[in-house]
C-alpha cells in the first residue's frame, strides 16, 4: 500500500524438478568431445532479480551448486543467475536428475517458459480470481471461493523452437519469449472500475428522476422551475463524485450505501420543500432507492449483467408508459 492505493503482490515457493540428458545432443550430432561437461553453465532466467528472497542452489545427483548473480553472456537473456556445474556423467548416457527450490516475490503475475522436452507446471495459490494467460492454457484447473489450482503440460512439439540450439539468433529468442504461459492475479473489479460502471447509468437515473418530477408537476398541478430541475440534476451528478471519493477510503460497497443515502435524502428533502407534500417526496425517494439498488445489482453481476439490464429497462419503460396514459396531455 501507498496512501490510499494498493498494488497486488505475492510470495511464492517454487520447486523445479527434472533431469539433464545427452540424448538430444547426440541426435543433433553435437561433437561430445568438444563440450566441457565439467564446466557446464546452468542458467536460470528471471525477469526481476529483486524478487529473490533466499539463496538459490541446485541439487545435481549427490552434488549441490550455488547460483551466482548474472548470466555472464550465457543463456537466452542477460537477466538471471547461473551456476557452474560438473555434468560429466552425461557422457555415460546417464540421466542426471536435478532439483531447484526458489522463494520468489513478485507482483501481478507469474509466468514460465517451456524449455523442457516435456514441461509440466502445477500451481496452487490462495487466490480466487486467477486469469490464465500466455500461449498455453492449463489442462486442468479448479477455482473455489478461497483458492485455485492449475496444471499445464507443454510438449516440445507445441512450440516453435528445437530442444537444442547451437547458434540461436533474435528470431529464436523471440519464439522462446512468446511461448511463455502462466497466471495473472487479477483484483476482482476494484473500486475505480465499479465507479466507472455505475457512472455509465447516470443518464438513466437523471432522465427517470426528471420524468418523475415532471409527472409530479402535471398530476399535482405544482409549478417547478427549470432551475430546480437543474439543481436536482446536479445533486444526482454529485453522487458519483461522493462515490469515488468515499470508495478510496472505506471501500466500494459502504461508499455506495453512504453516497446513495445522502443523495436520496437531499433530493427527497428538496422535493418536499418544493411541493410542500409528503407523497411526491416519498415517491421520489423510493424511486431513487430502487434505482440505486438496481444499479448496484447490475454492477455486481458479470455473466447476467446484460440480461438483467435489458429486463430492468423493459420494466421501467412499461411503468413509465402506464403512468403516462393517465395524464390528460391536451387538457380536454
Amino acid at each position: 500500500k501507498r496512501s490510499i492505493y494498493e498494488v497486488n503482490v505475492y510470495q511464492s515457493e517454487l520447486t523445479l524438478k527434472g533431469s539433464f540428458s545427452s540424448e538430444e545432443l547426440k541426435k543433433s550430432r553435437i561433437d561430445m568431445e568438444q563440450l566441457q561437461f565439467d564446466r557446464a553453465a546452468i542458467c536460470l532466467n528471471l525477469t526481476d532479480m529483486r524478487g529473490i528472497s533466499e539463496q538459490i542452489s541446485i541439487t545435481l545427483g549427490d552434488s549441490v551448486y550455488i547460483f551466482e548473480p548474472g548470466m555472464d553472456n550465457r543463456g537466452i537473456d542477460n537477466t538471471g543467475v547461473h551456476a557452474i556445474a560438473n555434468l560429466s556423467e552425461l557422457k555415460q548416457n546417464k540421466k542426471l536428475p536435478y532439483e531447484i527450490k526458489i522463494k520468489l516475490k513478485g507482483s501481478q503475475s507469474l509466468n514460465f517458459i517451456p524449455l523442457g522436452k516435456t514441461t509440466r507446471v502445477d500451481l496452487k495459490a490462495n487466490w480466487n480470481t486467477p486469469s490464465f494467460t500466455g500461449n498455453y492454457l492449463p489442462n486442468n484447473r479448479n477455482i473455489t471461493e478461497k483458492e485455485f489450482s492449475a496444471q499445464w503440460q507443454v510438449l516440445n512439439l507445441n512450440r516453435n523452437y528445437s530442444q537444442v540450439m547451437v547458434d540461436y539468433n533474435n528470431s529464436n529468442i523471440k519464439d522462446i519469449e512468446n511461448s511463455s504461459f502462466g497466471v495473472n492475479f487479477k483484483i476482482p473489479v476494484e473500486q475505480y472500475q465499479q465507479s466507472m460502471r455505475s457512472a455509465k447509468y447516470a443518464i438513466l437515473i437523471i432522465l427517470l428522476t426528471f420524468g418523475v418530477i415532471f409527472f409530479t408537476e402535471i398530476m399535482n398541478k405544482t409549478r417547478i422551475h427549470a432551475l430546480q430541475y437543474l439543481l436536482v440534476g446536479l445533486a444526482l451528478c454529485l453522487f458519483y463524485s461522493l462515490l469515488l471519493s468515499f470508495s478510496e477510503h472505506i471501500g466500494f460497497n459502504p461508499a455506495y450505501l453512504l453516497s446513495s443515502a445522502l443523495t436520496i435524502a437531499l433530493v427527497g428533502g428538496y422535493m418536499f420543500g418544493i411541493t410542500k407534500k409528503k407523497k411526491p417526496s416519498l415517491i421520489m425517494s423510493g424511486l431513487l432507492g430502487i434505482l440505486y439498488i438496481y444499479i448496484f445489482v447490475l454492477i455486481q453481476l458479470e455473466t447476467f449483467a446484460l440480461l438483467a439490464g435489458s429486463l430492468g429497462l423493459f420494466i421501467i419503460l412499461a411503468i413509465v408508459m402506464y403512468f403516462s396514459k393517465k395524464i390528460d396531455w391536451f387538457n380536454e
